[in-house]
């Protein structure tokens, strides 16, 4: 939810996979910042170039839960395509990944992982954390 007194509207974004909700919030000067909440389905392929919603665009951040798996962000994981492919989209564009320190995906008989992240143009995030208290796996 967006506070009314900011200007803001719903942008429509197809992506084969995400399933994705965004606005643009508009500044006074102009620049506009992209918001997208992304959910990538654990067995939907992530291709490198689907990580384009950060084409065009000054100021964009993405988080979800993108089920992508890396030492980077997760030591105890066992890393899958996704997580590489998002790894080395960060390391060639400059784009800062931030995850909580805390694991985001519980499982009874593999290791507790983090797969909900955020990727960032333009703008630095300082902190991200988990919320236990909600009922998920995650």
């Amino acid at each position: 939810m967006i506070k009314r007194s900011i200007p803001h509207h719903e942008i429509k974004i197809n992506n084969p996979s995400f399933e994705i909700s965004a606005i643009k919030i508009e500044r006074p000067n102009n620049n506009t910042i992209t918001v997208i909440s992304a959910y990538r389905p654990p067995r939907k392929p992530l291709l490198p170039q689907d990580l384009h919603l950060f084409r065009n665009q000054n100021y964009v951040l993405v988080a979800g839960d993108l089920n992508a798996k890396h030492v980077s962000w997760s030591p105890n994981t066992q890393q899958n395509v996704a997580g590489h492919i998002i790894r080395r989209f960060c390391d060639s564009t400059g784009f800062p990944l931030s995850a909580p320190l805390e694991p985001t995906h519980f499982h009874k008989s593999l290791n507790n992982t983090v797969i909900d992240m955020a990727i960032s143009k333009g703008m630095t995030i300082t902190e991200v954390s988990s919320i236990p208290e909600l009922s998920s796996d995650h």
